[in-house]
């Protein structure tokens, strides 16, 4: 065979592997589509139900007088319940999978900078008064770290002169999740750690719906100890998981105490447990005790 057959021979498998190419890409994108209108055809069709139950509810309420009141009030719930759910349809709908492959590569270029830095496994979330964060994740270098102040915590890359409050800074993946968790809560835990810890979970499973069930196991001086199930995006103990890090950050922010993280094995009853401990940054070996 000559240059020229192999030449063209070459030039004709790559033809075909760029319209298969392209063929897949059309597939992967029809996919896309598919499932998002499915979605919304699925959300709407919850709308029309709810607003049918509620015009069912309003004539039955006419032809029923001892019940109207109750088929009145029915019927307003369904109504509003339907227009609500209409327009809240989602445009564009982002599989659970896309979201975890993207936040996992950015939690492990993370995490690969902390151990190039030599930096400790130790976890701080932060409370700090700054105008676009209310907590940031400090890593010590330092296993008996001390507390930068804000100012140095602004920062990446924490170069103090004081060697154990050198660190990397970083923004907390649950501090956003925080902020909307603070628009829609209703009441305050008014320092009360279980209180808090209670609210903070059932955000996570109702809210957010980044859990399947969550519980407080364990409240004590200085101490919180969140159990989980059905934890979405992978591990809890990736590099400031949304997860454990709203966890941390609503503890930072709402006590306004550093908190130290750790996660753990769930053991039967649960997947994993959050571990919150504060004040952070005691170097006594007391607070290294209750931290063990």
């Amino acid at each position: 065979m000559s240059d020229a057959d192999i030449d063209a021979e070459s030039a004709d498998d790559d033809a075909v592997l760029e319209t298969r190419l392209r063929l897949v890409e059309e597939e992967n994108r029809r996919l896309r589509e598919e499932y998002a209108r499915s979605k919304r055809v699925s959300y709407r069709r919850s709308a029309v139900a709810f607003a049918a139950l509620g015009v069912l509810a309003g004539l039955l309420g006419v032809v029923f007088a001892d019940a109207r009141t109750v088929l009145f009030a029915l019927a307003g719930t369904g109504v509003f319940a339907g227009v609500l759910t209409y327009y809240l349809t989602p445009e564009h709908v982002v599989p659970v999978t896309v979201g975890e492959r993207a936040f996992s590569a950015l939690a492990e270029n993370e995490a690969d900078i902390a151990r190039e830095l030599g930096l400790t496994d130790h976890r701080y979330y932060v409370p700090v008064e700054h105008p676009d964060a209310g907590a940031r994740l400090f890593v010590p270098q330092h296993a008996s770290a001390r507390r930068p102040d804000d100012d140095a915590l602004a920062a990446v890359f924490v170069a103090t002169d004081d060697d154990r409050e050198r660190g990397l800074s970083l923004y907390a993946s649950g501090d956003r999740l925080f902020e909307e968790y603070e628009r829609a809560r209703t009441t305050p835990a008014d320092g009360d750690p279980e209180r808090l810890g209670e609210s903070l979970v059932d955000a996570l499973a109702n809210q957010f719906e980044l859990v399947e069930s969550g519980d407080v196991e364990r409240v004590a001086d200085g101490r919180l100890v969140v159990a989980l199930s059905g934890v979405e995006f992978g591990s809890g103990e990736t590099f400031d998981h949304p997860v454990a890090s709203f966890l941390a950050v609503g503890v930072a922010r709402d006590l306004g105490e550093a908190v130290a993280l750790r996660v753990t094995d769930g053991g039967e009853r649960a997947d994993e447990r959050v571990v919150l401990d504060w004040p952070a940054f005691e170097a006594d070996e007391t607070a290294n005790a209750r931290r063990e």
